[in-house]
């Protein structure tokens, strides 16, 4: 997955986490957390990993 962004369905995520910050409502969403938050936001890491790797080669950040 290339990484497209966060969307305003992410914040309307965590601005509902942030008021449901317990279990149960979390795993009734898991699901959306998975979609909008943590599949962007591995994507994300993944293009920085890339771009850092062409960059700064020996760095010291590398973890493969």
């Amino acid at each position: 997955m290339e990484f497209q962004g966060f969307t305003r369905e992410t914040s309307d995520f965590l601005w509902e986490l942030a008021f449901h910050n317990e279990r149960p409502w979390f795993l009734e969403h898991k699901e959306e957390f998975l979609r909008v938050l943590k599949e962007p936001f591995d994507a994300l890491a993944q293009a920085l990993q890339g771009e850092m790797s062409v960059r700064h080669p020996e760095g010291e950040w590398n973890v493969h």
